[in-house]
């Protein structure tokens, strides 16, 4: 007895021994510290043990040992004990009869106990989670199933028996293949195929037969199960219902479509209108070069026949009454004396004629701009607009540029205009005509100190078309004009005109008539 004592020492197992005539409930040491006691802790006595059984286990244990005539000869049960730290332990519990009476009742029985908590509590783990993975399957909407290698189904979801209208028992053991439409079976057997050689997660869609009969689109997950030995044995596939989607993206698809016919049919008439405007906008450029050529023309056939109405009023008029005054000085002494008052007034009368004539010749075109150039004429200009407006302008000048006819009787003309404008609007006390040579390019500015203006409301004052008017037959000269002014500080006007513009004008009018 002591040899098998001391056995009992050396092993995990919990040895248990009951006498049912004195209640005398032996146990091994390794029986006490299973439950965190020290030997000899546990009163040796039937009760300590239903003292630590759990009472939910109690029944369980009356009615394999006490609950059962005659009792077995060996018996299993599993219960929880309590520990010495207050903790349930699993137990299982395997014993049997060692002595009975003369009337069959057994006398004493003999058992062990394993500890089985661990066990115990990876099982229920399992079973929390199988039956939370059951859950979650089961009232999934979609379409849960798991399958062979042969498409044999070997799990269908009530998602999956909605679908198809049909019970599980239906399902089960039938390959899914057959609930794939005929024109779809290629595809998916192919997508098989390439599933059994190479083993992996996929992602595709099929069409299939839903429960209605009609032909609908499903969106499949396969996720392929192994063995312990790494071997295939299964595919648990999820799917759900995109023939809302598919219809969707068909119609994106054919409004995509429709949306980029109407963009290259939209593209071509824009590229067709581009091309028209950029034709007509050539055409108008091409209108603005001709006007613009015209306009020089004007101008130059404009100061030409100022020259010519010059001349003709020089050596026509004036020259004619001249004569006429001669003659009527002799007719006065012819008559000595007679008709002394009518003769009077007729020589006044033609001295102020020949007066006006001169001053029209001077207005139309000074003989000082074609005698002596342009910078003479501008001193004779710029003196006699001080003389007559009582306000003080200078010329200041580098000496006489040498310039062509027409060229200079237009820019004399355009001083001429700006002034023009001091005088009517300005109200300025100092004016100065500056006229510079810088590099190619002449240069002549008109300064005053008056009221000034805003040059963007040009464009919105009819008055103002002169300044417009002296733009554009400067841009014919391929020359600019440049306005510096705002209100309360006076006005800077720049006309500048490139001296080869000299050598344009014979080429301009033949372009001009050739047009």
């Amino acid at each position: 007895m002591r040899e098998l004592l001391l056995a009992f020492e050396l092993t995990t197992v919990g040895v248990w021994l009951w006498d049912s005539r004195t209640n005398e409930n032996f146990t091994s040491p390794s029986y006490a510290k299973m439950l965190g006691y020290s030997p000899g802790e546990l009163a040796p006595r039937l009760d300590t043990f239903f003292e630590l059984l759990h009472p939910d286990d109690r029944e369980t244990v009356d009615r394999t040992v006490t609950g059962q005539r005659p009792v077995p000869e060996s018996f299993e049960m599993e219960f929880r004990l309590r520990t010495r730290d207050g903790r349930w332990k699993w137990i299982l519990s395997r014993g049997r009869v060692v002595e009975r009476d003369k009337k069959g009742q057994p006398v004493r029985l003999a058992g062990i106990h394993l500890d089985i908590h661990e066990r115990k509590l990876a099982e229920q783990a399992r079973a929390e989670m199988e039956n939370r993975y059951r859950t979650l399957v089961e009232n999934q909407p979609d379409a849960v199933c798991r399958w062979l290698p042969d498409t044999t189904l070997t799990f269908v979801s009530e998602g999956y028996c909605r679908f198809y209208g049909q019970s599980r028992e239906q399902l089960l053991g039938r390959p899914w293949l057959e609930l794939v439409p005929e024109g779809a079976l290629a595809e998916v057997r192919k997508k098989l195929r390439s599933l059994r050689r190479r083993p992996r997660v996929v992602r595709y869609s099929h069409q299939a037969m839903a429960v209605d009969g009609r032909v609908r689109y499903q969106e499949w997950v396969d996720c392929p199960l192994f063995d312990s030995q790494g071997q295939l044995t299964e595919f648990q596939s999820f799917g759900r219902d995109v023939t809302g989607q598919r219809l969707l993206e068909d119609a994106l698809r054919r409004h995509q479509e429709d949306l980029e016919r109407q963009v290259r049919e939209r593209t071509a008439k824009l590229r067709q209108s581009l091309r028209d405007r950029s034709r007509q906008n050539r055409q108008i450029t091409e209108y603005q070069n001709q006007l613009r050529l015209l306009a020089a023309e004007l101008s130059l056939a404009e100061d030409r026949e100022r020259r010519r109405i010059a001349a003709a009023l020089h050596d026509g008029v004036q020259q004619n009454l001249f004569g006429l005054r001669t003659k009527v000085d002799l007719l006065q002494r012819l008559l000595k004396g007679r008709l002394q008052a009518q003769t009077d007034d007729l020589l006044d009368l033609i001295g102020r004629t020949m007066e006006d004539a001169r001053s029209l010749t001077l207005e139309v075109y000074p003989p000082v701009l074609h005698e002596a150039g342009l910078t003479a004429a501008l001193e004779w200009l710029t003196s006699r607009f001080e003389a007559e407006q009582g306000v003080s302008c200078r010329l200041e000048h580098e000496g006489a540029v040498e310039l062509a006819v027409d060229v200079r009787g237009i820019l004399f003309q355009h001083v001429r205009e700006l002034l023009n404008n001091v005088r009517k609007h300005a109200h300025a006390r100092q004016v100065v005509v500056r006229v510079r040579r810088e590099g190619g390019t002449m240069r002549i500015w008109v300064l005053d100190d008056g009221k000034g203006f805003d040059p963007d409301s040009l464009d919105k004052q009819a008055d103002h078309f002169g300044l417009f008017s002296i733009r554009e037959r400067l841009r014919s000269l391929g020359g600019r004009m440049k306005i510096l002014s705002r209100p309360g500080c006076g006005c800077q006007v720049c006309m500048s005109v490139p001296l080869r513009a000299n050598r344009k004008r014979t080429s301009s009018r033949k372009r001009v008539s050739g047009t």
